[in-house]
């Protein structure tokens, strides 16, 4: 059984089709890319996957539970995490409290037994300061850690965000556009830095790129959108190949 299996998929917005009858299943483990010219439906796909979108129709399965009409904090709880296309974080706090927002649904003490402190607090707020510890040396962030986001580079912001998702300990991955705005070394960075997380937590990575070269360094499986239309699905090599995918994307780049 796939971790994610998405069945018919489909989204309008008053006259325009996002998505029409998308189907795809994405094994655990797995690195897939969803590429796609501007438009595609790549994001509406994401946002319908974490319950911020209601579909018209179709299904979505989420290790084995239809999770298609679920709210947006009970797909994240289930271990759906995901970044933005547009950096989504908290610029007047920190780097490091910034990856702590991402284990609040990590946290079961209440607000009064927060407020007084008691030692099943304490031990949250330990175990919680560890994890981000942890994905703060594992994503090379300890420079960042006490500066306020606003003052980081856009680079920089985009590990954090990464951090974030991650400190909710996801089996589920979406990756919105991971190195937009990024330099080149800055994009060789964080194909390392996808694999070696895919590996060595286990988690199942979904990410919308543009960057091709980036898709075939780091995609194990490449799957097309196109005017939210799903037109191709295979290996990477095969993929950018394929005549339709030429005209639909490729051709847009040149």
């Amino acid at each position: 059984m796939a971790l994610l299996e998405i069945q018919d998929l489909s989204i309008a917005f008053g006259g325009v089709q996002a998505l029409a009858d998308v189907s795809m299943a994405i094994e655990e483990r797995q690195i897939v890319a969803l590429i796609g010219p501007n438009g595609a439906g790549k994001s509406t796909l994401f946002n319908c996957v974490t319950g911020i979108y209601r579909a018209d129709r179709g299904t979505i399965r989420f290790g084995g539970e239809d999770v298609t009409k679920e709210k947006p904090h009970r797909v994240a709880r289930l271990g759906v995490a995901r970044t933005f296309q547009n950096i989504e974080l908290f610029d007047a706090m920190t780097a490091l409290d910034n990856i702590l927002a991402g284990r609040h649904l990590h946290m079961r003490t209440g607000p009064l037994a927060a407020m007084a402190f008691g030692r099943a607090v304490v031990r949250e707020e330990v175990a919680a300061r560890r994890k981000v510890e942890e994905l703060l040396d594992r994503l090379d962030l300890q420079f960042a850690r006490d500066v306020h986001v606003m003052h980081l580079p856009y680079g920089v912001k985009k590990k954090v965000e990464l951090a974030r998702a991650l400190a909710l300990e996801p089996r589920l991955l979406l990756l919105d556009e991971p190195s937009a705005g990024m330099t080149s070394e800055e994009k060789e960075e964080m194909v390392f830095v996808v694999r070696d997380l895919a590996r060595d937590l286990s988690i199942t990575v979904l990410l919308v790129e543009h960057d091709l070269a980036m898709v075939r360094d780091i995609s194990e499986r490449v799957i097309v959108l196109d005017h939210g239309k799903k037109i191709a699905d295979g290996a990477p090599e095969d993929v950018t190949t394929d005549v339709a995918v030429v005209r639909a994307y490729v051709g847009d780049e040149a």
